[in-house]
């Protein structure tokens, strides 16, 4: 048994280990049409395919970037991934600058 000065970490490895690769999906596009429509004004959303972030979701709701059959699935850098998008700055998405464990989510 872990000393219980370890516990927080093992819980943390153990949360990490549990997230899917359906949880990353569905987060991700979650998170990316929230920041969406938290970011652009008016003008910039109506360039955008959806009317609201729900039709952005439904749309989105198709797997994304694990889908690519050489993917070996990073569930750390996904969940990084997914609390650093709904983290960026508007400043950021503007720049086109994403999260770094975006880009590692289906391995380096």
């Amino acid at each position: 048994m872990a000393p219980r000065a370890l516990w927080p970490l093992a819980l943390l490895l153990g949360l990490s280990a549990c997230y899917s690769e359906a949880d990353y999906e569905a987060e991700y596009t979650e998170a990316i049409c929230d920041k969406y429509f938290e970011c652009y004004d008016q003008a910039q959303q109506e360039n955008l395919s959806w009317d609201s972030a729900d039709e952005c979701y439904e749309e989105r709701d198709a797997p994304l970037q694990t889908q690519e059959s050489s993917c070996e699935f990073d569930a750390d850098s996904a969940q990084l991934c997914v609390e650093e998008t709904r983290d960026l700055a508007c400043a950021d998405l503007y720049d086109g600058r994403w999260p770094t464990p975006c880009s590692t989510v289906c391995g380096e």
